[in-house]
């Protein structure tokens, strides 16, 4: 069992038929398991408006940006009643093991919290604890860490054409920065990205 990692951008989460989309993207991969790693969307808002309120230090900020993607993970393990709620890489690959051996395919899809792995990371200095690390990079870091076969950015917007440069999406903020240096070493990692508001209406 393969997996596919599914980066949803919280800009996403306010698009009433949210559902009925991913599935059409599911269908596209019928037999890899698929991950979703939730943006935090309005939650992730509040933390930087907090931060810039009360100048909190970057670890506190970043911690509270990381938990407010628990927040929309479960409101997407809410919307998906079939998904499965995942708190740990650990658990996500003995999910993926059980599936092989029961070759259930299609797989119903995962929803990862990913504050356990993603704050230990950061604690062993794997990860930097700043608004440089987004779920971009989050998600980035889990595909890594699965050796998934793709990562998808579903995104609100195309990607630009003429502008293949990880890079460059970094420095027009389409991107976070700390993105393009993952993707760096990201061999064998086959990487889309997906406007997920025109995406099915093609």
């Amino acid at each position: 069992m393969s997996f596919v990692v599914f980066k949803l951008g919280g800009s996403l989460l306010d698009l009433v038929d949210l559902p009925q989309r991913l599935e059409v993207l599911q269908a596209e991969h019928r037999e890899a398991l698929p991950v979703y790693v939730v943006g935090g969307g309005v939650a992730a808002d509040v933390v930087r408006g907090w931060d810039r309120r009360f100048a909190m230090s970057p670890d506190v900020s970043h911690r509270l940006a990381v938990h407010s993607m628990s927040l929309t993970a479960r409101l997407v393990h809410g919307l998906l009643p079939k998904s499965r709620l995942v708190h740990s890489l650990e658990r996500l690959r003995q999910v993926g093991q059980v599936l092989i051996a029961s070759m259930t395919l299609p797989p119903a899809p995962c929803i990862l919290d990913v504050a356990h792995d993603v704050l230990q990371a950061e604690a062993q200095h794997l990860l930097p604890a700043s608004w440089d690390v987004t779920s971009d990079a989050i998600a980035t870091w889990i595909a890594l860490r699965l050796g998934a076969e793709e990562l998808v950015f579903l995104k609100s917007t195309d990607r630009p054409p003429g502008v293949p440069d990880w890079n460059e999406l970094a420095r027009k903020g389409l991107i976070d920065p700390h993105t393009p240096q993952l993707l760096a070493s990201a061999e064998g990692l086959a990487v889309r990205w997906v406007n997920l508001r025109t995406h099915v209406m093609r």
